[in-house]
């Protein structure tokens, strides 16, 4: 369809139930002309009977705004081996709504340099792209799109934003509404080898990995790499660790208004990269890990956990290297078999923690200034500063205060005192 330059504007329609096109090798929606459209309705179906056949819908760098729509019921198209939204070109796309089915081999949205712009659709319940192999979402492109949405499925065996390129950025992935699943069961990175792509999961979306390997925010290198995960029953659950930044700086991780992440174990930089963070607020927003969260790891140095507005971070144990954050801003940390808080590492804010917390750095509790509470231990060693701020009279309110509970404090270090509001000026 389209195979010309000047081949535009052709469209095929299958539909209704028995209603089969058969294609014996690679099958094109717009070879090089534009706006080519393939609709398959009503119980329709279009498949490919060679192992090795592949599926484009936009091939040439000048097939833009092609479209394949699967729609209805027992509506599908069948490619057994690549299935390519943009190979070269912009502005094509693919919409899976209303039951319809869409099964390929490998799922690449963005493949090339030139295939920008490009967007897949999955909408509504029981519609479904079943990937047997990888989701590749900019291979080499910028600026493509899947959006899963309204009960939505799509399932991957290994999913990627970005990949083989640094010119494959801003490419994203949303997960939006209540039964609309992402299901990967392999490797899931977000921002592989380019920067500022981002997954969105909200409105209860699911994305779930269901095997032990590994999850990435922002690798090799590469910044601005996102994740979000907010509202009541956004769940992201990953069978494997979770890391944002694994040789990446300035990447994020977002849990809010009740988001969920759970993950084996978690990461805050790694590698010696700076500047990633995550950061959980709101009521209900949870990230649980199995086994340990690190904060920095591997001389990575200025990551950061913020933990806000009753947030939870949950972990077995919770270790801070040297040179990296936790800030509390009435956020809660759980740690089973204690929090450490490393030689040139800061703990600061307000909330609660519910561990042994044995610390070898700063730790400062209050917010300019505010109070802290520690359910468990609490062990200042001698290489430790407890770091006060005297503003007024009253306790947590004039000046910081840490409370502890259920546990035995122990002190070493310094104990460094300095004055807010003028109150030194105060009789």
């Amino acid at each position: 369809m389209g195979y010309e330059v000047s081949s535009s504007n052709n469209s095929m329609l299958v539909t209704g139930p028995g209603s089969v096109w058969n294609n014996v090798t690679n099958l094109y929606v717009g070879y090089s002309g534009a706006g080519d459209s393939l609709v398959i309705s009503n119980g329709g179906q279009v498949a490919c009977s060679y192992i090795y056949g592949w599926s484009y819908v936009g091939y040439n760098s000048g097939s833009s705004n092609n479209t394949v729509l699967v729609t209805g019921p027992g509506s599908m198209w069948s490619s057994p081996d690549d299935l390519t939204v943009g190979q070269q070109g912009a502005g094509n796309s693919l919409v899976i709504s209303n039951g319809g089915q869409v099964v390929s081999g490998h799922g690449l949205v963005g493949y090339s340099v030139s295939s920008s712009g490009n967007s897949v659709l999955v909408t509504g319940t029981n519609s479904v792209w079943s990937n047997t192999s990888s989701l590749l979402v900019g291979a080499y492109g910028a600026g493509n799109s899947v959006v899963i949405s309204d009960g939505g499925k799509l399932v991957s065996s290994f999913g990627y934003l970005s990949y083989y390129s640094s010119s494959s950025s801003n490419n994203s992935v949303v997960v939006t509404g209540a039964g609309s699943t992402w299901s990967n069961f392999a490797n899931l990175v977000v921002g592989e080898y380019a920067n500022g792509n981002s997954l969105v999961i909200s409105k209860g979306g699911q994305v779930v990995n269901s095997q032990a390997d590994n999850v990435y925010v922002g690798v090799s290198g590469y910044s601005s790499n996102s994740v979000l995960v907010t509202d009541p029953g956004s769940i992201w659950n990953s069978s494997s660790g979770l890391c944002v930044g694994f040789g990446g700086s300035g990447n994020s991780l977002v849990i809010s208004n009740g988001g969920q992440v759970v993950s084996a174990w978690g990461q805050v930089g790694n590698y010696a990269v700076s500047g990633n963070s995550v950061l959980v607020t709101g009521s209900g927003s949870v990230w649980s890990n199995i086994s340990s969260l690190y904060v920095g790891y591997s001389a990575g140095v200025n990551n950061s956990l913020f933990v806000n507005d009753s947030g939870r971070v949950v972990a077995s144990s919770i270790v801070v290297y040297p040179g990296n954050l936790i800030s509390l801003g009435g956020g809660n940390l759980i740690a089973a078999n204690g929090l450490t808080v490393s030689a040139n590492a800061l703990l600061k804010g307000t909330g609660t923690i519910y561990a042994n917390l044995t610390l070898a750095g700063t730790l400062a509790p209050g917010n300019s200034p505010g109070s802290l509470t520690n359910f468990g231990n609490l062990t200042l060693q001698s290489s430790a500063a407890l770091q006060f701020e005297l503003g007024g009279t009253g306790q947590g309110s004039g000046y910081n205060f840490i409370l502890v509970t259920n546990g035995v404090v122990t002190l070493d270090g310094l104990l460094q005192v300095g004055f807010i509001n003028g109150f030194q000026t105060t009789c």
